[in-house]
C-alpha cells in the first residue's frame, strides 16, 4: 500500500479595496487575496496549516503581503 500526501493552496478573492499604489502611483481598486496552505491526502484538501493575506494592484500587478495588525487597524 502506497499513500499519496502533499501541500497545496488555494488562492481567495476576499475583496476590493480604494488604495494608493506605490508602484504606479495612482489611486486605484486593488483587491484583496488571501492564500491558505492545506495538507492533502489522495489528492483531497484536509489539514490547514498556514495562510497569508496580500493586497494586490489591478492596474500594474504589484503587491505586497498585509501583516495581522495591519488588517485591524492597530499599531
Amino acid at each position: 500500500m502506497f499513500l499519496l500526501f502533499g501541500t497545496k493552496t488555494k488562492p481567495e478573492q476576499k475583496g476590493s479595496v480604494k488604495f494608493p499604489c506605490s508602484n504606479c502611483k495612482r489611486e486605484t481598486i486593488a483587491s484583496i487575496i488571501e492564500i491558505k496552505k492545506f495538507f492533502t491526502l489522495f489528492f483531497i484538501p484536509l489539514i490547514p496549516y498556514g495562510d497569508k493575506t496580500f493586497i494586490r494592484c489591478n492596474v500594474c500587478g504589484f503587491g505586497g503581503e498585509i501583516k495581522e495588525n495591519e488588517k485591524t487597524g492597530e499599531e
